[in-house]
């Protein structure tokens, strides 16, 4: 990534990889856009979790998504960028 006070600009495979967890096509070109995508989908996975039952499995192992869900919304947090 490249970085020029509150301007970015994304490489080839950062982009691939930041359209693969936020589905979002356009590459963000401020650190705000950035994190603004990262923060909307951080509090779609955050609905999941609350909306969600667990569903526990015969080993007692949750197969609901929750925990999932919950490690994916941590990790949208730590990808947002300090201003």
């Amino acid at each position: 990534m490249l970085r020029f006070q509150d301007q970015i600009r994304l490489t080839t495979a950062e982009q691939a990889n930041f359209e693969a967890v936020t589905g979002e096509r356009t590459a963000p070109t401020t650190v705000q856009a950035h994190n603004a995508v990262l923060q909307d989908t951080k509090d779609e996975y955050d609905a999941v979790v609350r909306q969600t039952q667990p569903e526990f499995n015969d080993e007692g192992d949750d197969d609901s998504g929750v925990a999932e869900a919950r490690l994916m919304a941590a990790v949208l947090a730590a990808m947002q960028l300090k201003a």
